[in-house]
């Protein structure tokens, strides 16, 4: 480390002032840091005060400088741990945001498909009521060409059925099926099997209308 010079520490002494200190021995600020008080201005035929004030800031000049403390292995863990909280706390903050947009997007879509089945299942029941008409006529082959176009709505349903009426459109696919092949046989209890499939088209209906 650099000592600085009298000069440098104290830059109001005068050329004639820095050649008294010289000539009285004083050539270094560590010199001046060391001097007795009273021999120096003697000497340097200075006055004995301002020899004391300069001697002052030579002293404080050469005082070694405290070392900076740093963080503690205890303040640093504390510091980690504050750190390391926020950034969870943010974290969380954005995940939580992100799940309920998620959410929220998942019932619009659910939404949206329930609306597509509700109007299926509306078709599929004007179908079975038709062929309950054609088949009080004994229009079988008519009956079952209704039961064909209830068939084709039942299978749109299946396609775009979420899963909160997935089951509703399972048991219409199957009474569908009992009811086809009751119909087809010319079956007695035709006519029964084809009233509940119109009935369950109709909890479906209504169930999937509830949610418009």
């Amino acid at each position: 480390m650099r000592i600085p010079t009298i000069a440098e520490v104290l830059p109001q002494l005068s050329e004639a002032q820095l050649e008294s200190l010289r000539q009285a021995g004083v050539t270094s600020l560590e010199a001046l840091a060391r001097a007795e008080v009273a021999q120096l201005a003697e000497k340097a035929q200075l006055p004995k005060e301002q020899v004391e004030e300069w001697k002052k800031r030579a002293q404080t000049a050469l005082a070694p400088t405290p070392p900076r403390r740093g963080l503690t292995w205890g303040q640093l863990g504390w510091l980690l741990a504050a750190v390391l909280f926020l950034v969870s706390v943010i974290g969380l903050s954005v995940m939580g945001r992100r799940v309920h947009r998620a959410e929220q997007m998942r019932i619009q879509a659910e939404t949206k498909l329930v609306r597509v089945v509700s109007q299926a299942a509306e078709q599929a029941l004007v179908q079975a009521r038709a062929a309950q008409q054609e088949l009080a006529a004994q229009n079988w082959g008519t009956a079952q060409e209704r039961l064909t176009d209830v068939g084709l709505a039942v299978n749109y349903m299946e396609e775009m059925a979420p899963a909160s009426v997935r089951a509703g459109v399972q048991r219409v696919r199957a009474q569908l099926g009992d009811t086809q092949t009751a119909v087809g046989a010319q079956s007695q209890d035709a006519a029964d099997r084809l009233t509940r499939l119109v009935q369950l088209l109709e909890e479906l209906a209504g169930k999937t209308r509830v949610v418009r």
